[in-house]
């Protein structure tokens, strides 16, 4: 009998036990369980010829942002493929594509194998989501672009819990929300222990301008979510957006205490303990809530540590608000100068956006509002080129809002709310746009 995974892909191992770690890590995987990497270790453990456990193990390293222990992983799995099929093939090699680094060489390497095996979800998985190759690929229409990539491959997974999900979020980040709902409340029933559903209807409930309903829901499937899982402080961050666009300051920071920051989520992944630390704390601060030094401190230091390099340009933004917010300006003009010559040499996906946002929320950290203003206004329409999802973006937009209303332009602030508000309902820009009246 040929070994299979749960969507009928042949497996090449003549290992059960490995079969059944591969099939149990993929799972946890694709639902954000905690324990994906120690399934695909027994895969291994069971038989170390095993390729597709190896490029699935490196794949969680390369999610924990885990560049150097991913990439040795993936030789290993590529060192492995002789005598695999054609799909286990093209599955190692694109996966270890994105591992290396080649985004664009990795994102047409998914289409192509994707025509061929539409349901290799693993490799679908480089696509989707907001931090996916797509939304990373610095376009405009990157939203719309997913959900016409994965539109002709919906027949092939019926009710599968994961592409029901995936489904149900291209439709919601292209503003096809309503049916993004039915499709991820599918999701849900299908798999309860689905974090990635969770996270989904989050969206979903922010996208429709409704706190109370997002935060009752998540905040009741929390408690019996693992600290250990991949979206544990990433949903805390959810209810802490959730109470701020309910005017709960104080239940906001109650969030960020319990799982958000460095020092509460050592389980949590990097990515998510910086962009959800820095931007709630961002939040507060734009909206005059006090922030104190030390917690700026403690997530700038964070960023110094674990992104000590270059990171992808989503990463980076947060990492110069942390720095600039901490007073640590000269890391920042630093990394903001590598982001500037890579903008120059046309490395940087979203091309002059990235440093002009950087330099703008350095002026408005020093105050100087107009400049601010000044720097990040000829690139708000690419915003969203720089990936996350639009409550990730929305904080970026709200800066220039603060900044027009602070050096006086009031007016540019109202129009683009106003944009905002024709395109989904938002308390927060609500919120913003009473203030065009009453703040100069």
């Amino acid at each position: 009998m040929t070994a299979e995974d749960r969507y009928g892909l042949p497996l090449t191992t003549a290992s059960m036990r490995a079969v059944d770690a591969y099939v149990e890590g993929v799972d946890r995987l694709l639902s954000a369980q905690p324990g994906a990497d120690r399934c695909f270790t027994m895969a291994i453990d069971a038989d170390p010829s095993f390729a597709l456990g190896h490029i699935a193990l490196a794949r969680t390293h390369q999610l924990r942002m885990q560049p150097v222990e991913a990439r040795a992983v993936a030789s290993r799995a590529r060192a492995l493929v002789r005598g695999v099929t054609e799909r286990e093939r093209g599955h190692v090699e694109t996966i270890a594509r994105a591992i290396d680094g080649n985004a664009a060489g990795a994102l047409e390497a998914v289409r192509a194998h994707c025509e061929d095996f539409p349901r290799d979800a693993l490799v679908l998985q480089l696509n989707f989501g907001a931090f996916g190759l797509i939304s990373f690929a610095g376009r405009r229409e990157h939203d719309e672009e997913m959900y016409e990539f994965f539109r002709p491959l919906a027949g092939a997974y019926g009710d599968d819990w994961w592409f029901r999900f995936a489904w149900g979020w291209a439709h919601t980040e292209s503003g096809r929300v309503a049916e993004g709902r039915r499709l991820m409340e599918q999701a849900f029933a299908l798999n309860p222990r689905n974090a990635n559903a969770v996270h989904g209807l989050a969206h979903v409930f922010y996208e429709q301008g409704d706190p109370a309903g997002g935060v009752g829901f998540v905040s009741g499937w929390l408690p019996g979510y693992d600290r250990a899982g991949s979206l544990h402080c990433h949903l805390t961050w959810h209810t802490a957006l959730f109470e701020l666009l309910r005017g709960d300051v104080g239940r906001a920071r109650a969030a960020f205490e319990a799982g958000i920051r460095a020092r509460v989520a050592p389980l949590a992944p990097a990515t998510n303990v910086l962009t959800d630390g820095v931007s709630l704390l961002w939040r507060l601060h734009l909206d005059g809530e006090p922030v104190r030094a030390d917690e700026w401190k403690e997530i700038a230091a964070f960023a110094e540590e674990r992104f000590p390099a270059t990171a992808p340009h989503f990463h980076e933004l947060h990492c110069l608000m942390a720095w600039a917010s901490a007073g640590m300006w000269d890391v920042y003009e630093r990394r903001l100068a590598v982001l500037r010559e890579r903008a120059a040499k046309r490395t940087l996906p979203p091309g002059k956006a990235v440093p002009a946002l950087g330099e703008g929320f350095g002026a408005f950290v020093r105050g100087d509002y107009a400049r601010a203003a000044r720097t990040i206004e000829p690139f708000v329409d690419d915003i969203v080129r720089c990936g996350g999802s639009h409550a990730q973006q929305d904080v970026w937009e709200e800066t220039l809002v603060a900044a027009w209303i602070r050096a006086g332009e009031a007016d540019k602030a109202r129009r683009l709310l106003e944009r905002r508000l024709a395109r989904r309902p938002s308390p927060r820009a609500e919120s913003w746009l009473s203030r065009t009246t009453g703040e100069s």
